[in-house]
């Protein structure tokens, strides 16, 4: 008995349906006409079933409005307006269950978020198309900037394009002792660099040495606690790396140890 008052309701609900919907689902089952039979289906027979013996006659995008957006989403495109033929309306979300979006007004070619470009998007639901699209450009998402701190001591001259590998020189303790000292470091946030404790030798010559210094920060004398001027280094100007400025400092004497300073 209840098998057979279940095939009388689906009986009811598919007669209820648009006669176009039928004539374009040869599909048994396709409700909506998507060529498919689904859980879209279902929720098509539910809008019948809530809306009686109305047959819903056109649906249309409630706003035609351009929207934005990135690729890997669709952006948000707004509700569908529905008209049923007794002259009411009601509404359906871009993204409910039983829509489907097309780039063509034929249905033939379905929209992807993965491409960036501008398109024309037009709905399907119940077996019917929008009579009007939406414009939808989509821009690839621009990598999150990393902020980055670059501190160095050393013989070699710091550059945009250098500064990466001279911050993992070593140089060793003294000409006695082979222990190796990193002459520099990066950092996502402040830090400190200190060679208060320790001291990097140059075995190859007595020369003028580079002091890399990033913004917000200065070299300062770890055995008297002074922020070291001018009698000590000279500005070789900036650099702008990680998205942060920093300043290059030259030794004003030669030397072949570096040690007793900070940069902070």
């Amino acid at each position: 008995m209840k098998t057979k008052k279940f095939l009388m309701l689906l009986a009811a609900v598919l007669l209820s349906c648009a006669s176009t919907m039928a004539q374009n689902s040869p599909l048994k089952g396709d409700v909506n006409g998507d060529g498919k039979v689904d859980v879209a289906d279902i929720v098509v027979i539910l809008e019948i079933m809530k809306n009686g013996t109305k047959e819903l006659q056109s649906i249309k995008w409630a706003s035609t409005t351009a929207v934005n957006g990135t690729t890997g989403t669709t952006p948000s495109l707004g509700d569908i307006t529905l008209t049923y033929n007794d002259g009411t309306t009601g509404t359906v979300a871009y993204n409910a269950s039983g829509v489907t979006l097309f780039t063509d007004a034929a249905g033939n070619t379905p929209f992807s978020n993965a491409n960036p470009g501008t398109f024309n998007v037009w709905a399907k639901y119940c077996g019917m198309m929008t009579a009007n699209s939406k414009q939808v450009t989509l821009s690839t998402p621009v990598p999150a900037t990393i902020t980055s701190y670059y501190y160095y001591a050393g013989w070699t001259q710091p550059t945009a394009s250098n500064v990466d590998t001279i911050i993992d020189e070593t140089y060793p303790t003294s000409s006695s002792d082979s222990t190796q000292h990193a002459a520099g470091k990066k950092t996502t946030s402040k830090s400190l660099f200190s060679l208060a404790s320790v001291n990097l030798y140059n075995s190859v010559a007595k020369t003028n040495y580079y002091v890399l210094v990033p913004i917000g920060h200065a070299i300062y004398d770890t055995v008297f606690n002074l922020q070291m001027g001018t009698a000590s280094f000279t500005s070789q100007g900036t650099i702008t790396v990680g998205n942060q400025t920093h300043t290059i400092y030259k030794s004003v004497d030669t030397t072949r140890n570096i040690g007793s300073i900070e940069i902070k």
